[in-house]
């Protein structure tokens, strides 16, 4: 899964590519924890399916701990979607959020998938619009 340089990004330092097996399940379960997702069978499953993603974006903090990370999974052709975009809150509103993202969507693309669509809750709608995804009946895409 090498990535070019085609996506510049606002830290290469702090933001990178990775897959599920880098990430430990105790940094994940408490980086969904400090932002506010429902404890137990919620943050389980999102651990399940975050072992299932193909591509994993990674924001880490200074000294390498999980600050974020935002995950897609493919049917490795033509399709992808985007979900669970979740960043810590001292890290919120600097811009990473949108740079996890951006950083899936320039390897999506540079892997010749052009169909990304995103799984979003009404509230993010528009900060997902403000980068270049549609509104659609039942999604965003």
């Amino acid at each position: 899964m090498a990535r070019t340089n085609s996506c510049p990004l606002l830290s290469e330092t702090l933001l990178r590519l990775g897959r599920p097996s880098d990430l430990e399940r105790t940094s994940v379960e408490g980086l969904y924890d400090q932002v506010g997702w429902p404890s137990g069978t919620a943050i389980a499953n999102a651990w399940r399916g975050l072992q299932e993603s193909q591509y994993v974006s990674i924001l880490l903090t200074d000294e390498g701990g999980l600050a974020g990370l935002a995950r897609a999974t493919s049917d490795l052709a033509y399709n992808a979607q985007i979900c669970d975009v979740v960043v810590l809150p001292d890290y919120q509103g600097a811009g990473y959020g949108r740079e996890l993202i951006k950083l899936l969507i320039c390897t999506l693309l540079e892997q010749k998938i052009e169909n990304i669509t995103v799984f979003a809750d009404k509230e993010a709608v528009g900060f997902y619009e403000t980068l270049g995804f549609e509104r659609g009946v039942n999604r965003t895409k």
